[in-house]
């Protein structure tokens, strides 16, 4: 039996073909794999931060005192919230119970609240002035308040920055 020279060359591209998209697979899996674990890793941390920042806020209640102290302290009576998702709902419920600190609006990428009590204003609309304005989005806080900081001429701060400067 005579062997094809050709049909050896052929053979020997098809299983470095193989072998080569099983390389080029493999990589590609671990790049995807890796960016799910930045992702993963991302939301963690964020999660942490804001179970941190509830931590805090209730050894606040637990010593009888609340966030208004923070307000009244830099004397700001009128207040905006950034970030109407669960962080802000509770934030404004807390602040309801105020006797000088007003919520005056909020604001919030879609424009809408998840309780609905309280007029919220998309990113892209003009704001009322306040005394300041409080970030609850505290892990995007940076890039918020340089938007912020076009349309708005008061403090922007973050719900981290209130909740820790309280002493405990």
């Amino acid at each position: 039996m005579k062997t094809n020279l050709y049909g050896s060359k052929r053979g020997l591209f098809f299983i470095i073909g193989v072998i080569w998209g099983c390389v080029i697979g493999a990589c590609t899996e671990k790049k995807i794999l890796q960016k799910k674990q930045k992702i993963i890793m991302e939301r963690a941390d964020k999660f942490y931060g804001y179970f941190k920042i509830f931590d805090r806020w209730f050894s606040i209640k637990k010593e009888n005192k609340t966030l208004e102290t923070y307000f009244k302290k830099n004397q700001f009576h009128r207040v905006a919230l950034y970030g109407m998702g669960i962080m802000g709902n509770h934030l404004l419920s807390e602040m309801q119970t105020y006797n000088e600190v007003r919520v005056i609006y909020g604001i919030d990428q879609k424009g809408i609240s998840l309780n609905g009590e309280l007029r919220v204003y998309g990113n892209n609309e003009i704001l009322p002035p306040v005394d300041v304005i409080v970030v609850t989005a505290v892990f995007d806080f940076d890039v918020i308040k340089k938007q912020l900081s076009s349309k708005a001429s008061c403090p922007i701060v973050s719900l981290w920055d209130v909740v820790y400067s309280l002493d405990v």
